[in-house]
């Protein structure tokens, strides 16, 4: 299987609301693009021809100017539009790294949105995990435990959610 990998392309983005709760400001977004084309690369191989392989160049031309001055409400949204533009996959994995979206969240939100497209029905999934959730509490059952708060590191995740698109 072919893969081709487009990894922590990053853009200032307006998506929902900051950490701050204040809705239309730009935030730090990271997306990485996983797909498998629905044709292989083996012709490009065996012809010895660039042109027709995948061109990483114009899948992020397209990419962002698909995104950049776009406002979004949630970032469903941005998962959308991202998967509308690109075209000739199987399997397509987009994740959506937003670093500084909640403020507890040390290592920030975190989505993945997977499409298969693979069989005659599209079936698709997602998750979100808040990555970093830092919190001070006592830990333990001994006495000497109980005597100082310690610092806690906690991952949320949410979803995996299936459903069948026709």
């Amino acid at each position: 299987m072919d893969t081709v990998i487009l990894r922590d392309l990053k853009f200032d983005l307006v998506v929902g609301r900051d950490a701050w709760r204040r809705p239309g400001k730009p935030q730090p977004v990271s997306i990485t693009l996983n797909l498998q084309p629905s044709s292989n690369f083996e012709a490009a191989a065996l012809q010895d021809d660039v042109n027709l392989t995948l061109d990483y160049g114009k899948l992020y031309k397209t990419v962002s100017t698909k995104i950049k001055d776009q406002i979004y409400g949630n970032v469903q949204g941005l998962m959308l539009d991202l998967a509308s533009c690109i075209n000739g996959y199987k399997l397509l994995g987009i994740d959506i790294v937003m670093p500084k979206a909640i403020l507890e969240a040390h290592a920030g939100v975190h989505y993945h949105l997977r499409i298969d497209r693979s069989s005659e029905k599209v079936d698709a999934s997602w998750s979100m995990a808040l990555k970093g959730i830092g919190a001070s509490c006592i830990i333990g059952v001994n006495p000497h435990e109980r005597e100082h708060k310690q610092r806690i590191s906690v991952d949320l995740i949410v979803g995996g959610s299936r459903s069948k698109l026709v």
